[in-house]
């Protein structure tokens, strides 16, 4: 799939870009997300087919639970399709949604974030797994590590205990899901860096 370069005046510092499925398929979109000044943020799509990319800046500003107004600010990790809509996670948890409805596109941000993050969260990335959204999210120099996933009936982030046979493999610019192919791999988060010799997880 061989995509147009974005309008002139538009800069690549996308925090996020993500397919909504393979590039082959017909209905196959392409998401980019960054952030645009102090309370917007800065959106890019392009369908299958079409010859140009659509671009258009957004409100970003948000109104977590029991506190003030504060801007939405994407972290640097690739969104994820799912159920129609495209995830973005920012920092402190909260996520946005952009989807397509028929009368154009909706972007709205989700409020609700992990209740207890044990303080300040120094990254934060989303991951699919089996259809259910997670969040891994960490402390000062992985300090601490903790999981959330999406109850999207009730809408609240429940922590996750344990990943039980799978493994997640989590960097900046991809975030995979799956089956541990060892036991000895089952139930562990892989980060893109190493410790002496050994990949660290």
């Amino acid at each position: 799939m061989e995509l147009p370069d974005v309008p002139d005046g538009t800069d690549y510092k996308f925090r996020g870009i993500s397919f909504s499925s393979w590039p082959t398929s017909s209905d196959c979109s392409v998401f980019a997300i960054r952030n645009y000044g102090i309370d917007e943020v800065f959106i890019s799509f392009i369908k299958r087919g079409d010859e140009t990319w659509t671009c258009g800046i957004l409100d970003n500003v948000y109104l977590p639970p029991g506190k003030k107004d504060i801007a939405y600010e994407p972290t640097l990790n690739c969104p994820i399709f799912s159920r129609g809509a495209f995830y973005c996670l920012n920092l402190s948890g909260a996520l946005g949604v952009f989807k397509f409805e028929e009368n154009g596109i909706a972007w709205d941000i989700l409020s609700m974030v992990p209740r207890s993050t044990c303080g300040f969260i120094n990254k934060s990335y989303l991951v699919e797994l089996e259809g259910k959204l997670l969040s891994v999210l960490l402390g000062h120099f992985g300090k601490w590590v903790r999981i959330f996933r999406l109850d999207m009936s009730e809408m609240v982030w429940v922590e996750v205990e344990n990943l039980g046979q799978h493994a997640l493999f989590i960097s900046n610019t991809s975030c995979i899901a799956t089956v541990a192919p060892t036991s000895q791999m089952e139930n562990k988060i892989y980060f893109p860096r190493l410790h002496n010799e050994g990949i660290l997880f």
